[in-house]
């Protein structure tokens, strides 16, 4: 009964995912971490498709017991063993899959001048790079929304290329994702968008939405459809 009291009912999920998105074929490329944490038990377990591939992290002297039971009959089901009461659970996790998100891209004269939301949640922070390599940037836009882009001032001009993009899956993904966001300049190629997301459209929760409390950092590396180098 003391951790109802002291935490609740709540289960918590924390996430950190990096998503490249090919606009021009419609496929997406996740990969990244989830950790789970729950003051009981969980009854209900977790569940993802098949097009995740879960790779679960557990401590050879963790607690608890020593078996764990999955169900494939109608998804991935950790159906039992896998949340136990107050201690948490991590995974790395990898998807793919065809998606038809996007950013619209709006020009004039030479520059980009706007940006339209489709990447299906809300944007905290994008930065665009044009045919050039100029950088743009906007904040604050809400799924479905139109922004202004306005020439980013941190970052002016794109200075990645395909082999320093393709280190991140090769090295550590937290450490990566948070490279990314930092600096996305050093990672952009010209005609390419970095995309700091408030939610995770590209990667499932696990767990229920409903009664769950989540913390989610999520990145897209996006080639613009059309535009692709």
């Amino acid at each position: 009964m003391t951790a109802i009291w002291s935490e609740g009912w709540t289960a918590r999920v924390r996430s950190a995912t990096l998503t490249v998105l090919d606009e021009d074929s419609q496929r997406a490329a996740t990969l990244g971490w989830m950790a789970f944490y729950s003051p009981l038990t969980s009854g209900g377990g977790l569940h993802f498709s098949y097009d995740t591939e879960l790779t679960p992290q557990i401590a050879r002297d963790i607690s608890g017991p020593g078996w764990r039971s999955l169900d494939w009959t109608r998804d991935q089901h950790l159906s039992a063993g896998w949340i136990q009461a107050r201690v948490p659970a991590h995974f790395m996790i990898r998807r793919g899959e065809q998606r038809r998100e996007r950013l619209g891209i709006q020009a004039q004269d030479g520059k980009l001048i706007s940006v339209v939301n489709g990447l299906g949640s809300a944007i905290q922070t994008v930065w665009v790079a044009d045919a050039e390599g100029r950088i743009y940037s906007a904040a604050s836009v809400p799924a479905g929304a139109k922004a202004p882009l306005l020439p980013d001032r941190i970052a002016p001009n794109a200075a990645g290329t395909a082999s320093a993009l393709r280190a991140t899956f090769a090295s550590s993904w937290i450490e990566s994702i948070e490279a990314v966001a930092a600096h996305p300049e050093r990672f952009m190629l010209p005609h390419s968008y970095v995309a700091l997301l408030d939610d995770t459209p590209f990667a499932e929760p696990g767990l229920p939405e409903k009664g769950t409390k989540r913390a989610d950092r999520t990145l897209v590396y996006g080639i613009l459809k059309g535009l692709g180098p």
